[in-house]
């Protein structure tokens, strides 16, 4: 990686520190060319397999985009009325799935 400096110079007069961004060299990603072709068939693998938990009581939908994916939850499937704040459904599922290793 490295830094480089954007449209401004290194000593400016108004006493602002110069905008420095990170750079990667794309020689250090390989295939840079096949990333969203890639994305693109994990992606609709990743997609597959979520639409397996459809059937569940509590899935209101399953949609996605390549790699990013979402499961809706619902109280009820027919209305698709939300879980009650109280029931801290989302913390209640994110501790379960880290102790689960995901």
């Amino acid at each position: 990686m490295r830094l480089q400096r954007r449209n401004q110079p290194v000593c400016s007069y108004k006493r602002k520190p110069p905008r420095w961004t990170l750079t990667a060299p794309t020689c250090c990603i390989p295939s840079i060319k096949n990333l969203v072709a890639r994305s693109a068939q994990l992606g609709a693998h990743l997609l597959g397999r979520l639409r397996e938990l459809e059937p569940l009581e509590h899935v209101g939908e399953v949609r996605g985009l390549g790699l990013l994916a979402g499961i809706e939850l619902v109280a009820d499937r027919a209305t698709k009325a939300r879980f009650p704040a109280e029931a801290e459904v989302g913390k209640r599922l994110r501790a379960e799935l880290l102790k689960r290793g995901l």
